[in-house]
Protein backbone atom coordinates (compact mmCIF):
# COMPACT_ATOMS: atom_id res chain seq x y z
CA UNK A 1 0.00 0.00 0.00
CA UNK A 2 1.28 3.45 -0.93
CA UNK A 3 2.06 5.74 1.99
CA UNK A 4 0.32 8.98 1.03
CA UNK A 5 2.68 11.00 3.23
CA UNK A 6 5.57 9.85 1.04
CA UNK A 7 3.73 10.49 -2.21
CA UNK A 8 4.37 13.54 -4.38
CA UNK A 9 2.16 15.39 -6.83
CA UNK A 10 3.94 17.54 -9.41
CA UNK A 11 1.84 20.46 -10.67
CA UNK A 12 3.37 21.45 -14.02
CA UNK A 13 2.82 24.78 -15.74
CA UNK A 14 3.73 23.97 -19.36
CA UNK A 15 3.96 27.66 -20.26
CA UNK A 16 6.49 28.66 -17.61
CA UNK A 17 9.82 30.04 -18.84
CA UNK A 18 11.94 26.89 -19.14
CA UNK A 19 9.23 24.27 -18.59
CA UNK A 20 8.82 23.82 -22.31
CA UNK A 21 11.48 21.16 -22.22
CA UNK A 22 10.29 17.57 -21.75
CA UNK A 23 9.49 17.76 -18.04
CA UNK A 24 7.59 14.46 -18.12
CA UNK A 25 10.65 12.54 -19.32
CA UNK A 26 12.84 14.27 -16.77
CA UNK A 27 10.51 13.38 -13.91
CA UNK A 28 10.24 9.78 -15.05
CA UNK A 29 14.01 9.49 -15.29
CA UNK A 30 14.76 11.10 -11.94
CA UNK A 31 11.92 9.45 -10.01
CA UNK A 32 12.26 5.94 -11.47
CA UNK A 33 14.80 4.68 -8.95
CA UNK A 34 13.60 6.68 -5.98
CA UNK A 35 10.92 4.25 -4.85
CA UNK A 36 8.61 7.22 -4.29
CA UNK A 37 5.08 7.17 -5.63
CA UNK A 38 4.22 10.27 -7.62
CA UNK A 39 1.79 11.71 -10.10
CA UNK A 40 1.95 14.58 -12.56
CA UNK A 41 -0.86 17.00 -13.30
CA UNK A 42 -0.69 19.81 -15.86
CA UNK A 43 -2.27 23.24 -15.59
CA UNK A 44 -4.55 24.44 -18.36
CA UNK A 45 -5.39 28.00 -17.32
CA UNK A 46 -4.57 30.72 -14.79
CA UNK A 47 -5.60 29.64 -11.29
CA UNK A 48 -5.68 25.95 -12.22
CA UNK A 49 -2.53 25.19 -10.21
CA UNK A 50 -4.24 26.31 -7.00
CA UNK A 51 -7.18 23.99 -7.63
CA UNK A 52 -4.96 21.02 -8.51
CA UNK A 53 -2.79 21.62 -5.45
CA UNK A 54 -5.80 21.84 -3.16
CA UNK A 55 -7.14 18.57 -4.55
CA UNK A 56 -3.80 16.88 -3.91
CA UNK A 57 -3.59 18.28 -0.37
CA UNK A 58 -7.15 17.20 0.42
CA UNK A 59 -6.21 13.74 -0.86
CA UNK A 60 -3.46 13.51 1.76
CA UNK A 61 -0.48 13.85 -0.59
CA UNK A 62 2.69 14.47 1.42
CA UNK A 63 4.40 17.00 -0.86
CA UNK A 64 2.81 19.06 -3.61
CA UNK A 65 5.50 20.32 -5.99
CA UNK A 66 5.16 23.38 -8.20
CA UNK A 67 6.94 22.96 -11.53
CA UNK A 68 7.13 26.48 -12.90
CA UNK A 69 8.04 30.00 -11.88
CA UNK A 70 7.18 32.15 -8.88
CA UNK A 71 3.61 32.64 -10.10
CA UNK A 72 2.99 28.89 -10.31
CA UNK A 73 4.60 28.43 -6.89
CA UNK A 74 2.28 31.10 -5.50
CA UNK A 75 -0.80 29.29 -6.80
CA UNK A 76 0.34 25.91 -5.49
CA UNK A 77 1.17 27.43 -2.10
CA UNK A 78 -2.31 28.93 -1.93
CA UNK A 79 -3.81 25.50 -2.58
CA UNK A 80 -1.62 23.83 0.06
CA UNK A 81 -1.94 26.55 2.73
CA UNK A 82 -3.76 25.33 5.83
CA UNK A 83 -3.27 21.64 5.03
CA UNK A 84 -0.81 19.05 6.30
CA UNK A 85 0.88 18.81 2.90
CA UNK A 86 4.30 20.35 2.29
CA UNK A 87 5.22 22.60 -0.61
CA UNK A 88 8.00 21.72 -3.05
CA UNK A 89 9.47 23.48 -6.08
CA UNK A 90 11.17 22.59 -9.34
CA UNK A 91 12.01 26.08 -10.66
CA UNK A 92 11.66 26.87 -14.33
CA UNK A 93 10.43 30.43 -14.38
CA UNK A 94 12.03 33.59 -15.69
CA UNK A 95 12.96 35.13 -12.33
CA UNK A 96 12.91 32.25 -9.79
CA UNK A 97 13.06 34.57 -6.78
CA UNK A 98 12.02 32.00 -4.18
CA UNK A 99 14.31 29.26 -5.53
CA UNK A 100 17.30 31.60 -5.37
CA UNK A 101 16.45 32.58 -1.80
CA UNK A 102 15.90 28.99 -0.67
CA UNK A 103 19.00 27.56 -2.37
CA UNK A 104 16.96 25.28 -4.64
CA UNK A 105 19.03 24.34 -7.72
CA UNK A 106 17.97 26.08 -10.92
CA UNK A 107 18.84 22.99 -13.00
CA UNK A 108 15.68 20.86 -12.97
CA UNK A 109 17.39 17.48 -12.67
CA UNK A 110 19.43 18.71 -9.70
CA UNK A 111 16.37 20.28 -8.11
CA UNK A 112 14.50 16.98 -8.44
CA UNK A 113 17.30 15.04 -6.76
CA UNK A 114 17.51 17.56 -3.91
CA UNK A 115 13.76 17.26 -3.46
CA UNK A 116 14.07 13.53 -2.78
CA UNK A 117 16.39 14.16 0.18
CA UNK A 118 14.82 17.44 1.31
CA UNK A 119 14.40 18.69 4.82
CA UNK A 120 11.13 20.36 5.79
CA UNK A 121 10.96 23.78 7.36
CA UNK A 122 8.02 25.98 8.24
CA UNK A 123 8.29 29.38 6.54
CA UNK A 124 6.31 32.58 6.78
CA UNK A 125 3.67 33.55 4.24
CA UNK A 126 2.72 37.11 3.35
CA UNK A 127 -0.98 37.93 2.99
CA UNK A 128 -2.61 40.77 1.08
CA UNK A 129 -6.39 40.52 1.06
CA UNK A 130 -7.29 37.21 -0.58
CA UNK A 131 -3.81 36.90 -2.09
CA UNK A 132 -0.64 35.49 -0.56
CA UNK A 133 3.03 35.84 -1.39
CA UNK A 134 6.16 33.87 -0.58
CA UNK A 135 8.72 36.36 -1.92
CA UNK A 136 7.26 39.85 -2.22
CA UNK A 137 4.30 42.11 -2.87
CA UNK A 138 4.90 45.35 -4.73
CA UNK A 139 3.17 48.65 -5.47
CA UNK A 140 3.83 51.47 -7.88
CA UNK A 141 6.16 51.05 -10.85
CA UNK A 142 7.05 47.54 -9.68
CA UNK A 143 3.46 46.41 -10.22
CA UNK A 144 3.16 48.28 -13.53
CA UNK A 145 6.25 46.51 -14.92
CA UNK A 146 4.84 43.13 -13.84
CA UNK A 147 1.49 43.95 -15.44
CA UNK A 148 3.09 44.91 -18.74
CA UNK A 149 5.59 42.02 -18.71
CA UNK A 150 2.94 39.35 -18.16
CA UNK A 151 0.40 40.83 -20.59
CA UNK A 152 2.69 40.66 -23.62
CA UNK A 153 1.49 38.27 -26.31
CA UNK A 154 4.18 35.64 -26.87
CA UNK A 155 6.90 37.95 -25.58
CA UNK A 156 10.37 36.69 -24.71
CA UNK A 157 11.02 35.87 -21.07
CA UNK A 158 14.23 36.33 -19.14
CA UNK A 159 16.36 39.13 -17.75
CA UNK A 160 17.02 41.30 -20.83
CA UNK A 161 13.36 41.75 -21.90
CA UNK A 162 12.46 42.56 -18.29
CA UNK A 163 15.19 45.20 -17.99
CA UNK A 164 14.23 46.81 -21.31
CA UNK A 165 10.58 46.90 -20.29
CA UNK A 166 11.51 48.41 -16.91
CA UNK A 167 13.44 51.24 -18.60
CA UNK A 168 10.55 51.87 -21.00
CA UNK A 169 8.05 51.93 -18.12
CA UNK A 170 10.31 54.24 -16.10
CA UNK A 171 10.26 56.85 -18.88
CA UNK A 172 6.50 57.30 -18.77
CA UNK A 173 5.67 56.41 -15.18
CA UNK A 174 4.22 59.11 -12.93
CA UNK A 175 4.35 58.15 -9.24
CA UNK A 176 1.55 59.16 -6.88
CA UNK A 177 1.44 60.11 -3.21
CA UNK A 178 1.06 57.19 -0.79
CA UNK A 179 1.02 56.76 2.97
CA UNK A 180 2.64 53.62 4.40
CA UNK A 181 1.79 52.79 8.01
CA UNK A 182 3.67 50.16 9.98
CA UNK A 183 2.02 48.42 12.96
CA UNK A 184 5.01 49.38 15.11
CA UNK A 185 4.18 53.07 14.67
CA UNK A 186 6.48 54.15 11.84
CA UNK A 187 4.91 56.09 8.99
CA UNK A 188 6.17 57.00 5.52
CA UNK A 189 4.36 59.54 3.37
CA UNK A 190 5.70 60.60 0.01
CA UNK A 191 5.75 60.03 -3.75
CA UNK A 192 7.75 56.82 -4.26
CA UNK A 193 8.40 54.97 -7.47
CA UNK A 194 8.27 51.62 -5.66
CA UNK A 195 6.98 50.21 -2.39
CA UNK A 196 7.91 46.55 -1.88
CA UNK A 197 6.86 44.41 1.06
CA UNK A 198 9.30 41.49 1.19
CA UNK A 199 9.05 38.11 2.85
CA UNK A 200 12.42 37.06 1.39
CA UNK A 201 15.43 39.02 0.21
CA UNK A 202 15.16 38.02 -3.45
CA UNK A 203 13.43 40.00 -6.19
CA UNK A 204 14.11 37.58 -9.05
CA UNK A 205 16.92 37.20 -11.59
CA UNK A 206 19.48 37.58 -8.81
CA UNK A 207 18.28 41.01 -7.63
CA UNK A 208 18.06 41.61 -3.88
CA UNK A 209 15.33 44.04 -2.81
CA UNK A 210 15.55 43.56 0.99
CA UNK A 211 18.98 42.23 2.04
CA UNK A 212 17.90 41.51 5.62
CA UNK A 213 14.60 39.78 4.86
CA UNK A 214 14.11 36.22 6.08
CA UNK A 215 11.12 33.94 5.63
CA UNK A 216 11.44 32.45 9.11
CA UNK A 217 11.46 35.53 11.35
CA UNK A 218 7.75 36.33 11.49
CA UNK A 219 8.23 39.85 10.14
CA UNK A 220 8.08 41.64 6.79
CA UNK A 221 10.69 43.99 5.34
CA UNK A 222 9.50 47.11 3.54
CA UNK A 223 11.62 48.83 0.87
CA UNK A 224 10.53 52.29 -0.32
CA UNK A 225 12.31 53.76 -3.33
CA UNK A 226 11.46 57.44 -3.58
CA UNK A 227 11.00 59.38 -6.80
CA UNK A 228 14.27 59.15 -8.73
CA UNK A 229 15.45 60.16 -12.20
CA UNK A 230 16.01 57.56 -14.90
CA UNK A 231 19.77 58.13 -14.94
CA UNK A 232 20.08 57.82 -11.16
CA UNK A 233 17.95 54.68 -11.24
CA UNK A 234 20.16 53.11 -13.92
CA UNK A 235 23.36 54.10 -12.10
CA UNK A 236 22.25 52.64 -8.79
CA UNK A 237 20.57 49.54 -10.25
CA UNK A 238 23.83 47.68 -9.59
CA UNK A 239 22.95 47.86 -5.89
CA UNK A 240 20.11 45.43 -6.51
CA UNK A 241 22.70 42.84 -7.49
CA UNK A 242 25.37 43.43 -4.85
CA UNK A 243 23.09 43.57 -1.83
CA UNK A 244 23.49 47.30 -1.11
CA UNK A 245 20.11 48.68 -2.20
CA UNK A 246 19.71 50.41 1.19
CA UNK A 247 22.68 52.66 0.30
CA UNK A 248 20.93 54.10 -2.75
CA UNK A 249 19.83 57.73 -2.21
CA UNK A 250 16.07 57.86 -1.67
CA UNK A 251 15.74 54.32 -0.33
CA UNK A 252 14.10 53.78 3.04
CA UNK A 253 13.88 50.40 4.81
CA UNK A 254 11.40 49.35 7.50
CA UNK A 255 10.38 46.13 9.27
CA UNK A 256 6.85 45.37 10.40
CA UNK A 257 4.34 42.61 11.07
CA UNK A 258 1.53 44.57 9.46
CA UNK A 259 1.67 47.22 6.75
CA UNK A 260 -1.09 49.52 5.48
CA UNK A 261 -0.58 51.27 2.15
CA UNK A 262 -3.00 54.09 1.39
CA UNK A 263 -3.13 55.52 -2.14
CA UNK A 264 -4.99 58.44 -3.68
CA UNK A 265 -6.75 56.16 -6.15
CA UNK A 266 -7.10 52.44 -6.97
CA UNK A 267 -4.10 50.92 -8.73
CA UNK A 268 -2.17 47.76 -9.47
CA UNK A 269 -0.09 45.64 -7.13
CA UNK A 270 1.94 42.48 -7.67
CA UNK A 271 2.32 39.30 -5.64
CA UNK A 272 5.28 37.07 -6.54
CA UNK A 273 5.48 38.71 -9.94
CA UNK A 274 1.80 38.47 -10.94
CA UNK A 275 -0.14 41.73 -11.22
CA UNK A 276 -3.54 42.32 -9.61
CA UNK A 277 -5.98 45.22 -9.58
CA UNK A 278 -6.24 46.79 -6.14
CA UNK A 279 -8.09 49.49 -4.28
CA UNK A 280 -7.05 52.63 -2.44
CA UNK A 281 -6.11 50.68 0.71
CA UNK A 282 -3.90 47.59 0.89
CA UNK A 283 -3.36 45.76 4.18
CA UNK A 284 -0.41 43.38 4.26
CA UNK A 285 0.20 40.91 7.08
CA UNK A 286 2.40 37.89 7.76
CA UNK A 287 1.43 34.35 8.73
CA UNK A 288 4.42 33.18 10.81
CA UNK A 289 5.45 29.63 9.91
CA UNK A 290 2.37 29.39 7.75
CA UNK A 291 3.56 26.65 5.38
CA UNK A 292 5.89 23.65 5.39
CA UNK A 293 8.43 23.81 2.55
CA UNK A 294 10.77 21.12 1.20
CA UNK A 295 14.28 22.63 1.16
CA UNK A 296 17.67 21.24 0.12
CA UNK A 297 19.62 19.71 3.00
CA UNK A 298 21.66 22.33 4.77
CA UNK A 299 19.69 25.36 3.52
Amino acid sequence: MVNKKEEMTFVVNPLAGTCRQDVMSLLEREMRNSGRAYQVVVTEYSGHAEMLARQAAEGGIGTVVAVGGDGTLNEVAKGVLGSESALGLLPCGSGNAFARYAGIPLVLSEACRSLLTAEFQRLDVGKLGEDIFLSSAGFGMDAEVCRRFNSREGGRRGMLPYVLLTVDTFRGYRPECVRVEMSEGQVYEGVPHIVTVANTSEYGNGATIAPGARADDGILDVCVIEDVTLLRGIWHSRRLFNGTIERMPGVKMYRSQQVKICSERPGWFQVDGDAREGGELAEVTVIPGGISVALPVGE
